[in-house]
């Protein structure tokens, strides 16, 4: 039964994390695939998408991408708790336990979110004003973009780009979980009340957006380019070096991941500690 309650309270949090900055994907996603030479801010390329293509155009892939925020989200944050379990006290409580606890969580996660992670990628790729066309060419609803992929390129290219996606979801739940917990310890410590405050949970949170973009601003490049354009991981890396100016063309968009991560992070774990509380889903570690 805790581990029912936990994966509800897991995808629940996600949820309402993604709900709440679905609109900044969007926007990352279509900076990280911008021409070379065309550098706008987060806030003039979202002002350009609304003035040429209207509000539900932020919108775009928001029901692929809410299931992925239940199955890849909600998994990786209740595989992490379970990969600490695991282990024997003493690890699942050092920093070394918890990375490893992450990477193993956040890959295993990222493997079973990768189809819906690439139709919503492809979704989000495509532009209204260019007549619904965009670099990955293919329109529709979920489903329709789904089924083309699969027409396109067999099942296997509903995975295309995963192994950036699982070297990405692994690195992003290493970073996350792992700096939330020893911020949250610490912020706790020095604001001299307990883990379960708001306060250490709030801290702890805008800490590990911070660490997380960074972390994975690189893989989400390369990914993105990936499923879009269906090219192998090398050719990819190759486009956003060569497209990107060199290796400041992986943290292409950081601003963009940020103001997407940040809040989704603080959302995500500020309610999955709410929840925890609430159902009596218990943590350890």
């Amino acid at each position: 039964m805790d581990g029912l309650l936990d994966v509800c309270a897991t995808s629940a949090a996600c949820a309402l994390g993604y709900g709440a900055t679905h609109p900044l994907e969007t926007i990352k996603v279509r900076e990280m695939l911008a021409p070379a030479g065309v550098h706008r801010s987060t806030l003039a390329l979202a002002s350009r998408i609304v003035r040429e293509e209207g509000v539900p155009a932020l919108y775009a892939g928001f029901s692929a991408g809410l299931a992925r925020a239940v199955v890849q989200g909600g998994g990786r944050l209740f595989f992490y708790e379970r990969c600490k379990r695991a282990l024997p006290d003493r690890h699942a409580r050092s920093d070394a336990g918890r990375l490893l606890a992450g990477t193993c969580a956040g890959a295993g996660a990222a493997l079973l979110g990768a189809p819906i992670d690439t139709v919503r990628t492809v979704q989000q790729s495509v532009s209204r004003a260019a007549g619904g066309r965009g670099v990955g060419s293919v329109g529709g609803g979920a489903l329709d973009v789904a089924a083309r992929l699969v027409r396109e390129g067999g099942v296997l290219s509903l995975w295309t780009g995963s192994g950036a996606a699982v070297a990405r979801c692994a690195v992003l739940t290493a970073v996350q979980c792992a700096t939330y917990d020893r911020a949250k310890e610490l912020a706790a410590a020095a604001a001299g009340v307990r883990t379960d405050d708001v306060r250490a949970h709030l801290a702890a949170s805008l800490l590990s957006g911070v660490a997380s973009t960074t972390a994975t601003t690189p893989f989400d490049n390369v990914k993105t380019v990936q499923m879009v354009r269906r090219s192998s991981a090398l050719a990819a890396s190759r486009a956003v070096w060569r497209e990107g100016g060199g290796a400041r063309g992986f943290l292409r968009g950081w601003w963009s991941v940020y103001a997407r991560i940040a809040p989704h992070t603080v959302i995500m774990f500020c309610s999955l500690e709410w929840l925890r509380a609430a159902l009596g889903a218990g943590r350890r570690g």
